[in-house]
Parts: C-alpha cells; structure tokens; sequence
C-alpha cells in the first residue's frame, strides 16, 4: 500500500497549529474586553488602550488585528450576532415540519437575548456604525430561512429582502420588551409566531 507523502499533507505542522490557536485567543480576549468596555462605557469613552489591557495585550497588537475603534466594534457586534444565527440554526428546531418551527425559533432567540445583558447597550452601540456587519448577518440568516421555507412551498412568496428587514425588526422589538421585564419571552415568542404564521405560512400548511 503506498505511504502518504509528508510533504502533500494537508495537516499543519504543529508549530503553526500553535501559533494559529495563541492568536484565535488573543483574538477573543480582545473582543470580550472590548465588548464589556463598549456595553460599559460606550462607543466613545472606551479606550483602546484600556481594551488592549484588559485583554493582556499591548495596544499595537489590537491595532494589527483591528484597524481602528469602529473596525473593533463591527467584530464584536458580529461576533454577538453569531450567537443569534445559531439560536436560528439549532438541529432540533430544524428537525420540525416547517410551520411548527416558527414559535421554537423565536423562543431560542429570545432565550438567547437573555443569556446576554448587554445586548441592550450593543443595540445602541450599533448605531455608531454605517453598517452594521451584525445586523446584516442575521438579516441574512433571517432571508435563508425564508427562502428555504418558500422553496419547500411552506411559505408564501412574498419578497424575501424586505419580508427579512419587517421580521427582523419584529424580532428586536420583542427582545427589547422581554429585556425590560414587560412580557414573559414564552408570551412574545407565541406572538412572534403567531403573526409570522399569519403573515408567511402557505395556505395548504
């Protein structure tokens, strides 16, 4: 039998194995600083400095990885976003028939927001930015699972872009509600599901 050639393998020397997971982690320690800096003290009064210490990192490291503050807020709201896509995508929602994945889905979303107090401040810190890469990736999550579901004729065909922008929307608003403590989440994900049902859900299902 013929031995693997060493010198094709596809496997990473141990060496840059290692220094690949040293800069994974410094990578997320220095978004968990700035993220609690950001939620803590805003777009404007947190220092990069600051950051880079909290992190254990010298501020020249940051500025490699992250051109300026705003470059370093757009990953942290992507990276929070990322949470919320997989809340999305969990396998035993998607496991369900299409018209009864709607009300688990908005619970996981909401359960999610809860895990998170911070998310409050990071809604508004969002605004700091032209575009904010968070809110297009789950806005993009958001028109996947549409598109699919009309696709598999479980949806009706409306437009998909401007039907994602109402839903997510809908969404932000029932997480700002349960995160002030006015409605139970189970309450507003029946809600959520019940006006998507109303609104996208084909006839026959």
């Amino acid at each position: 039998m013929a031995m693997p050639d060493p010198a094709i393998s596809q496997d990473p020397p141990p060496r840059r194995r290692r220094r690949s997971d040293s800069a994974a982690r410094r990578d997320a320690a220095i978004l968990s600083a700035a993220r609690a800096r950001f939620a803590v003290e805003g777009f404007d009064a947190a220092s990069v400095a600051d950051i880079a210490r909290d992190a254990g990192v010298a501020v020249g490291t940051v500025y490699l990885r992250y051109s300026d503050k705003g470059a370093l807020l757009a990953a942290v709201l992507e990276e929070a976003a990322g949470d919320f896509v997989a809340a999305m995508e969990r396998p035993d929602i998607h496991a369900r028939p299409w018209a009864e994945r709607l009300e688990p889905m908005f619970a996981a979303l909401l359960a999610e927001a809860a895990r998170h107090p911070d998310l409050p401040a990071l809604m508004r810190l969002s605004m700091q930015l032209p575009q904010d890469p968070g809110h297009l990736k789950v806005r993009a999550a958001i028109e996947h699972f549409m598109s699919e579901g009309q696709a598999a004729g479980a949806f009706r065909q409306v437009p998909v872009c401007p039907a994602a922008a109402i839903a997510h929307g809908m969404v932000q608003a029932a997480m700002r509600e349960a995160m002030a403590g006015q409605t139970p989440p189970q309450v507003l994900a029946g809600l959520l599901a019940d006006a998507a049902r109303r609104w996208m859900v084909a006839d026959h299902f």
